[in-house]
């Protein structure tokens, strides 16, 4: 079941034309024990990315917590999120390398869009940075650079002081 407004919000965005929609995540409601995730991601995708695929959207999206968690315990709900995922690539380019459909990225026209797996905080590592590195050298003449995942650089509230990506590499 999906509120009103999300139907409302894929109604506008067809509306508008859009060529690409990206998502940061959480987009089913996990990271709890015992859910039917497998149920949830059907869902979603009749839902949500069905519908944009049957209009011609492109649909990149990242990981959340309560997509994928990577919280020791979580190991279900990250593979029931793999396996949602494996036949449902975003039309637009892949680049090499990445772990699909954790970390990865896409060329669309001449925008570089590399999406990475930071479901927890502090939990970007080496693999995925020496990922991005490479990726952001390889395809520097890309006009822009979008680099997204769930958790922001910087807090976003006082609450929340500690929930960011936390990498001082990724920072650097």
């Amino acid at each position: 079941y999906y509120s009103p407004n999300v139907h409302a919000a894929i109604r506008d965005i067809i509306r508008r034309k859009a060529d690409i929609v990206l998502c940061a995540g959480d987009m089913v409601g996990g990271q709890k024990k015992g859910l039917n995730y497998k149920a949830m991601w059907q869902a979603f995708h009749y839902a949500v990315d069905d519908v944009f695929f049957d209009q011609g959207i492109d649909f990149v999206f990242a990981p959340g917590n309560h997509d994928a968690s990577s919280y020791a315990g979580f190991e279900p709900e990250r593979a029931a999120y793999a396996q949602a995922w494996e036949s449902r690539k975003p039309r637009s380019p892949m680049i090499p390398g990445g772990s699909y459909p954790f970390w990865y990225g896409v060329l669309y026209r001449d925008i570089l869009i590399l999406t990475l797996d930071v479901t927890r905080p502090y939990a970007l590592g080496d693999d995925q940075l020496d990922w991005l590195e490479a990726s952001l050298r390889h395809y520097a003449n890309a006009r822009h650079k979008i680099v997204m995942g769930h958790l922001p650089i910087d807090p976003i509230r006082t609450a929340q002081f500690y929930d960011v990506v936390g990498s001082q590499r990724f920072l650097d």
